[in-house]
C-alpha cells in the first residue's frame, strides 16, 4: 500500500506522483469527492452522494491543463460546485455571461478527458433509521460505508469492461470521515477494487477531485428534486453530461427496498427496520 499526503504545492499536486502512485505500466486514477444536502429541505433526509472520477493518468495531465485555463478564463482558483452553480461566494461577482459560458464548457471537459464517473447516494436519516446499531458502529459513519460502496462500484465497473489494471485513489482532505475508509478494507475487497495506493489532497489541490465535486452536487440535486420528489426536472447541467456519452456515467441510489437488500447482502439479517 501506498498512502501519501498532498497539499500545498501548486494548481494540482497529483500530476509529479504519478510515478509514486501507480506502477510503470500505468493504471487508473480514481479521485472520490462526498457532498451531502441537510436542513436545505426539512423532507429530504440528509441526501448525500459519493462521486468518483476515472482518469487515465495520460488524459489526467491535458486535463489538468485544459481545466486550469478553464479556470483562469473564469477568474476563480477552483471551483467549487455549491457556490459556482448558486453564484455564491466569489462566484457573485463573475458576470453572468462568463458564469452561462462556464456552466456550458464544464460537460466537454468532463467528456473529453475522464474515462468513467460513478456515484453512489443514500439518504441520511433512512440509514440511521433502517441500518442496525451494530452494524452502523462497525463502519463508524455512512460517510465510511458510501465512499467503500462506491469503489465496489469501481470494481463492479471494471469488471464489465474487463480491466485489470490498478487504480490509485485520491480523497480530499477534511471530509467527514470517522476513519480512513480505505484501511477498513479487506484483502478481498482490495483485490475487487483494483486497489493499489491512495492517497489525500487539500481542497483545490487535485483539479479531478473538482470534477467529482461537480457531479456528486448534480447527482444529489437529482436525487432530492427529482427522483424523490419531483420538485423540478432534472438540471440542464447535468443532462448537458451524461446525454453526451452515457456510458460514462454508473449512478447507484440506495434506498427502500434497494437499501435494505444491500444490508442484507452486507450481513445484517436482524432488526432491519422498514423504512
Amino acid at each position: 500500500m501506498t498512502l501519501v499526503l498532498v497539499g500545498g504545492r501548486g494548481t494540482d499536486d497529483i500530476v509529479p506522483l504519478l510515478d509514486d502512485l501507480l506502477p510503470p505500466e500505468g493504471g487508473v486514477i480514481a479521485m472520490l469527492k462526498g457532498y451531502i444536502d441537510r436542513g436545505v429541505r426539512k423532507d429530504s433526509e440528509g441526501v448525500m452522494c459519493i462521486a468518483a472520477a476515472l482518469f487515465r493518468p495520460n488524459r489526467y495531465k491535458p486535463f489538468v491543463r485544459q481545466w486550469n485555463r478553464f479556470l483562469k478564463k473564469l477568474g476563480s482558483p477552483h471551483l467549487h460546485a455549491t457556490d459556482f452553480y448558486n453564484r455564491a461566494g466569489a462566484y457573485a461577482q463573475i458576470p453572468r455571461a462568463k458564469m452561462d459560458a462556464a456552466r456550458l464548457e464544464i460537460p466537454r471537459l468532463i467528456d473529453d478527458h475522464v474515462y468513467r464517473i460513478v456515484s453512489v447516494s443514500f439518504k441520511e436519516e433512512e440509514f440511521e433509521r433502517v441500518a442496525p446499531k451494530l452494524w452502523r458502529e462497525r463502519f463508524r459513519s455512512l460517510n465510511v460505508v458510501a465512499v467503500q460502496v462506491c469503489l465496489d462500484g469501481v470494481g463492479h465497473l471494471m469488471n464489465q469492461l474487463n480491466q485489470h489494471a490498478p487504480i490509485a485513489y485520491v480523497l480530499e482532505t477534511g471530509e467527514e470521515y470517522a476513519e480512513d475508509p480505505l484501511n477498513l478494507m479487506d484483502r478481498k475487497r482490495r483485490a475487487f477494487t483494483r486497489y493499489r495506493s491512495h492517497t489525500y489532497a487539500d481542497k483545490g489541490e487535485a483539479r479531478g477531485l473538482e470534477v467529482a465535486d461537480c457531479f456528486a452536487w448534480h447527482w444529489n440535486k437529482r436525487c432530492a428534486e427529482t427522483i424523490d420528489k419531483s420538485i423540478r426536472s432534472a438540471r440542464k447541467e447535468l443532462l448537458a453530461m451524461t446525454e453526451r456519452n452515457p456510458e460514462k456515467y454508473k449512478v447507484h441510489l440506495f434506498t427502500g427496498e434497494r437499501l435494505e437488500r444491500f444490508l442484507i447482502d452486507q450481513g445484517c439479517t436482524r432488526s432491519i427496520k422498514s423504512a
